[in-house]
């Protein structure tokens, strides 16, 4: 299981019409994608992040504001097959982690292949705290997604509220 942490309007969105990679975050860690993790209550905390960054308290309560997380399925057989990078740590000495970081967090496309502008299909790793200082949060992970063929494998989405 994997889950995604956003708001209802977005997760209806996105459980009706499929993810748009074009709608993500082009300057997050590991680049535009979409974010998952395996922790159920990181992807709480996304959400209500995602709902605590509306300034108007009125537009903050309407439904559609809701933080959700979103549940989805994955066959690890699916996913073995796709072309990942995984960090393992995040230490603060670790220059491939952090060089990869911060060419991401610049906005650069792809990932940095060799003679290429392509993207992992998926990345694994822990979350950045303070990225520019080399600091991760303890106890984390994320897992995006970064091609058409690695969303397919996210199936059987459901919805959930965060309480």
């Amino acid at each position: 299981m994997l889950y995604h942490g956003t708001l209802q309007k977005y997760a209806n969105d996105i459980t009706t019409n499929g993810v748009n990679l074009g709608k993500t975050n082009a300057v997050s860690d590991f680049g535009q994608g979409f974010y998952t993790t395996t922790i159920k209550t990181q992807a709480e905390a996304w959400a209500a992040q995602a709902q605590a960054r509306i300034s108007d308290d009125r537009i903050r309560q309407l439904e559609d504001n809701k933080p959700v997380i979103i549940r989805y399925e994955v066959n690890r057989e699916e996913l073995g097959n796709l072309s990942t990078l995984v960090f393992l740590r995040g230490d603060f000495t670790d220059e491939d982690f952090w060089s990869f970081i911060f060419h991401c967090r610049a906005g650069n496309l792809g990932h940095n292949l060799i003679n290429s502008s392509e993207y992992y299909d998926i990345v694994y790793g822990p979350v950045t705290d303070f990225w520019r200082q080399r600091s991760i949060k303890a106890n984390s992970d994320q897992i995006s997604f970064h091609t058409t063929i690695a969303i397919k494998i996210l199936v059987n989405p459901l919805i959930f509220p965060v309480i």
